[in-house]
């Protein structure tokens, strides 16, 4: 094989190499969200408990004022039975007495109520506050791993291009430049594999008389189609090419 198309196609090898690495560091933030959705929607759903029991606490204070009011109002009201004088205003002083008693007692009990909801609500909290705990810490541990793993990945790829950068040196400069707008037009292969007259590059046919050229290995060729610069690992059946090539005349001379 030629001795540049060797070294182009082991430059290849490199950049897929390269990019597959480049692209997998670019993904891993992704799979970081992925971990980060749950953790959100568990710190969600605890936000939203803890305000509805802060709302329900701030009732509660507000009823406990309320009764300690009330109950004020009521001491004041019996401590007037001294200036009552008639039977009449005793009677119309008791009504009134226990009216309030009787809306204290209402007040106390809605304040028993709220308390037994709260009671609830706080049960609510803790368990949301554990699920969001849990999955904090499962983001944590996905998080340290995930770290590693771009570290590792970063470490691999300073090392492709140290070595890319030390195998560059070998190729010709114009070629490079060549092989550098390839890479850039072609999706990342400028060099492709070529098997039974196919272009892995872009999978379209190959001519047989390029095709056996090819196999040879002793020029840098490129797909009429794509333009790669291919190469083949197959070795050379002359005598098949031959017999098609004279198939394909036959029925040429036919039309």
């Amino acid at each position: 094989m030629h001795p540049v198309l060797e070294l182009l196609i082991k430059l290849q090898e490199i950049d897929k190499e390269i990019i597959k690495t480049t692209n997998e560091i670019d993904e891993i933030p992704k799979k970081i969200s992925l971990f980060q959705k749950p953790v959100k929607d568990a710190q969600d759903a605890l936000n939203q408990e803890k305000a509805k029991y802060q709302s329900l606490e701030k009732k509660k204070k507000a009823q406990e004022m309320d009764i300690e009011e009330s109950l004020d109002k009521l001491n004041k009201l019996k401590s007037k039975t001294a200036d009552i004088k008639s039977n009449k205003e005793y009677q119309a002083f008791l009504k009134e007495i226990e009216t309030a008693e009787n809306n204290i007692r209402k007040k106390e009990n809605e304040l028993l109520d709220l308390m037994e909801i709260l009671e609830d609500v706080k049960k609510v909290v803790n368990e949301k506050e554990k699920a969001f705990l849990e999955e904090d810490k499962r983001l944590k541990e996905q998080q340290k791993i995930l770290d590693k793993e771009i570290e590792d990945k970063k470490i691999r790829l300073k090392e492709l291009k140290q070595q890319r950068a030390a195998f560059i040196k070998n190729i010709d400069e114009d070629i490079y430049k060549d092989y550098m707008h390839l890479l850039k037009i072609s999706g990342g292969i400028a060099v492709a594999e070529t098997k039974k007259e196919v272009c892995y590059g872009c999978n379209l046919h190959i001519p047989p008389q390029l095709y056996v050229e090819i196999m040879k290995g002793n020029e840098i060729l490129r797909c009429p189609h794509c333009r790669r610069i291919l190469f083949s690992r197959e070795e050379p059946n002359f005598e098949n090419i031959r017999i098609k090539e004279t198939t394909d005349n036959l029925q040429e001379s036919d039309d």
